[in-house]
């Protein structure tokens, strides 16, 4: 992307990150200390053939306790929207939320014949232009309390970090 080196493009993302708090922390953890009316946007690994980006890869245990995150930081008022794999499972983690199907390009594969768009799922607890507010979410089911990484209480910072 050309405009990704522009000097009016660094300053602006410069002083839009001036007043954030980033910090490299489990989820759950980025997700408790995030206040009503902020907005998080959470990337994870995706609910796909390829798991291993750590050696302790993120399944389905994992995607189940994002889930449950999730909720938990929509109860407490912050906005959120999530990427995913468009999946069954997916689609059944986050029932009642809003769930868009959206087309992503992929540039990436061993085979360049096989890079083709793929479809994702942008998942959001706001309404956009054209959806009526949710009413009213379901519970989540817990999945499991299993927790395969180091979660820290308290950020590294000693302001609360805001989640971009």
């Amino acid at each position: 992307n050309p405009s990704l080196f522009e000097e009016t493009n660094i300053r602006a993302v410069a002083a839009a990150l001036s007043t954030a708090t980033l910090t490299c922390c489990d989820f759950e953890t980025a997700l408790k200390h995030a206040a009503s009316g902020d907005l998080a946007y959470i990337d994870p690994p995706y609910d796909a053939g390829f798991t291993a980006y750590t050696a302790n890869r993120f399944g389905r245990v994992d995607q189940g306790r994002l889930a449950e995150s999730v909720r938990r930081a929509d109860q407490n008022g912050v906005k959120l929207v999530v990427s995913n794999a468009a999946t069954p499972l997916v689609r059944d983690l986050y029932q009642g939320f809003n769930i868009h199907e959206v087309e992503a390009k992929r540039a990436i594969n061993c085979r360049g014949d096989r890079r083709s768009p793929v479809a994702e799922l942008l998942i959001t607890n706001f309404a956009t232009d054209d959806e009526r507010p949710l009413e009213r979410r379901p519970q989540v089911r817990l999945v499991s309390s299993r927790n395969s990484y180091d979660d820290a209480d308290d950020p590294p910072a000693k302001r609360r970090p805001r989640t971009l």
